[in-house]
C-alpha cells in the first residue's frame, strides 16, 4: 500500500529561473525514512535518542534537517521556489494520512518531490530495513560521469544513467549496487549510495575515506553525518584505492551503512569507460 498526498503551491506565480535550466523539466527529490519510536533500535546512526510518544515528531524522520537542507541549497540553486516548514509540514500531513487509510504505524520510504512552482507531493511506501550483517555486492559500470555535470551534486529526477545502469547490471551480475567513476577515472558514487572504503593500512580509530566533492557526485546526508562527526574524510580515490581496501561499505540514509563486495567483470581497468552526462 502506498500514498499519495499532494500540496498545491501556497504562492503567487512562479518567477523567471536561471535561464540555463529554465527549459529543463526536472524536480527535487529526498527521500528519508520515517520510524515510529516504538520500532527504533536504541543505538541508531541515523537517529537520535528520544522518548517514545504517540505524535509524529521530526526526529522520527531519518536525518531530516539535513535533508532539508541539502534541498534549499538544491532550490536556491535551481531557483525553485521552497519553504523548509511547508515541506516539513508536507511530510508530517503524508504520514498521517497513510497511518490513518492503513490502520498501522510501521516504517515508511517516504519520497518528497519538489516542484519548481512550489509545490511538494509526498507518496508513503512501507519499506523492510536490511539485516544488519548483510553485505552487499556491487558491479562498476563501463559509462564514465562528467564531473562538471552540476546535476550530479543535486539529488533531482534526472536519473536515467544511474537507473539504466543499475537496472542492466543488476541483470546481468545480480549485483546489489553499480559504482561509477568520472572522465578522469576517480571513483565517484553508486547509483543509490555514497562510497566509503577503509584502506589496509588503517588503525582501528582512522577514518573512513570517500571520494571528493569535486570528482562529481551527490552529497549524501549519511555521507555529510559521518564528515561532521569526522568518522570520514573527503579524498580523490581510483580504482586502485579500491582493489587494495581493507573493507568497502555503501551508504546512505534509507539502507545506513553497507558493507560490499565487489562482482567479478573481467579485465575492468582505467581509462576504458565512455563518458555520459545525466
Amino acid at each position: 500500500m502506498s500514498a499519495k498526498e499532494v500540496f498545491p503551491d501556497p504562492r503567487q506565480e512562479r518567477e523567471p529561473v536561471r535561464e540555463d535550466f529554465a527549459n529543463i523539466e526536472f524536480q527535487l527529490i529526498e527521500t528519508l525514512i520515517y520510524t515510529p519510536p516504538s520500532l527504533r533500535p536504541v543505538d541508531s546512526l541515523l537517529y537520535p535518542a528520544a522518548p517514545n510518544r504517540p505524535t509524529i515528531s521530526d526526529i522520527d524522520f531519518a536525518l531530516m534537517k539535513l535533508h532539508l537542507g541539502r534541498l534549499k541549497k538544491s532550490a536556491t540553486y535551481f531557483e525553485f521556489h521552497f519553504g523548509s516548514q511547508y515541506a516539513r509540514r508536507s511530510l508530517h500531513k503524508a504520514v498521517k494520512k497513510y497511518q490513518k487509510e492503513s490502520g498501522k504505524k510501521e516504517i515508511l520510504r517516504v519520497r518528497l518531490l519538489q516542484h519548481r512552482n512550489g509545490a511538494v507531493s509526498v507518496n508513503c511506501f512501507p519499506f523492510t530495513p536490511d539485516p544488519e550483517d548483510k553485505v552487499i555486492s556491487f558491479a562498476i559500470s563501463e559509462k564514465r560521469l562528467d564531473s562538471t555535470d552540476e546535476f550530479l551534486k543535486h539529488k533531482t529526477t534526472r536519473r536515467a544513467l544511474f537507473d539504466s545502469e543499475h537496472d542492466r547490471l543488476s541483470r546481468e551480475t545480480g549485483c546489489d549496487e553499480v559504482l561509477f567513476l568520472n572522465e578522469r577515472d576517480e571513483l565517484c558514487e553508486g547509483s543509490r549510495s555514497n562510497l566509503f572504503i577503509v584502506p589496509k593500512e588503517a588503525q582501528e580509530n582512522d577514518k573512513m575515506l570517500t571520494p571528493a566533492h569535486a570528482s562529481g557526485l551527490l552529497p549524501g546526508t549519511l555521507r555529510q553525518k559521518l564528515l561532521m562527526q569526522k568518522r570520514a574524510t573527503e579524498a580523490v580515490l581510483t580504482l586502485r584505492d579500491l582493489e587494495g581496501a581493507e573493507k568497502i561499505y555503501f551508504g546512505n540514509s534509507v539502507r545506513g551503512l553497507q558493507q560490499a563486495k565487489t562482482i567479478s567483470q573481467g579485465n575492468l581497468q582505467a581509462g576504458s569507460g565512455q563518458q555520459t552526462s545525466l
